[in-house]
């Protein structure tokens, strides 16, 4: 989401004080939606008030540097060849794996 969020806001037109509300109208009811409604309107309507969603969600939904490590290398750990996949496959994938670590 945040990639997505990063280039709507480079190639928009609208004025900033308007951006914030018009991400969170786009978005889909449910979890997210009710946690950028929380920040109210006089924090979406400011100029940076997509810069307030972006650290809000990021507080709930990014996770930390220790959980991502810990998860490439339980992931590195338990790759095993599958059965069917050439040697220069499992190599490339092995690779990917190493390099995520």
């Amino acid at each position: 989401w945040r990639f997505d969020i990063d280039l709507w806001n480079e190639f928009t037109s609208l004025p900033k004080s308007c951006r914030a509300t018009a991400w969170l109208l786009e978005l889909k009811e449910g979890k997210v939606k009710n946690h950028v409604r929380s920040l109210g309107e006089k924090i979406l309507m400011k100029d940076d008030g997509l810069q307030k969603i972006i650290e809000r969600l990021d507080k709930i939904y990014k996770e930390d540097s220790s959980h991502s490590a810990y998860k490439a290398y339980c992931k590195f750990e338990k790759y095993e060849r599958p059965d069917g996949l050439s040697l220069r496959g499992y190599i490339s994938e092995f690779g990917k794996l190493y390099d995520d670590l």
